[in-house]
């Protein structure tokens, strides 16, 4: 945990094409009292099939509407990652567009 107060662990179970996926997130940030630099690592995961262009297009803009507003104790940071991995174990017919549900 380091100078993290709380564990950042997330856990969502849904459905697509009627059949269960789950999607995990992680994140850990870190700020440094001096030289006022901070870092934030994010990992997240699903076992739902996602083709790669739709994958890119939902990481870009929720990105844009969550991490990229962050900050840690105001610092700057030269090294934020956000990993998304999608391995396709669901069986669900792959999403290919950045817009849909997920039923829950």
């Amino acid at each position: 945990m380091t100078t993290d107060t709380v564990p950042k662990v997330h856990v969502v179970r849904g459905r697509l094409d009627d059949r269960p996926i789950t999607v995990l997130g992680i994140a850990k940030g870190a700020g440094m009292i001096s030289p006022d630099m901070a870092t934030l690592l994010a990992f997240v995961a699903t076992d739902a099939a996602i083709a790669s262009s739709a994958l890119q297009a939902m990481v870009r803009e929720e990105t844009e509407r969550s991490f990229n507003r962050i900050t840690v104790d105001g610092d700057t940071s030269t090294n934020d990652t956000l990993f998304v991995l999608a391995n396709g174990r669901a069986g669900n017919r792959p999403v290919d567009t950045p817009e849909f549900t997920c039923g829950r």
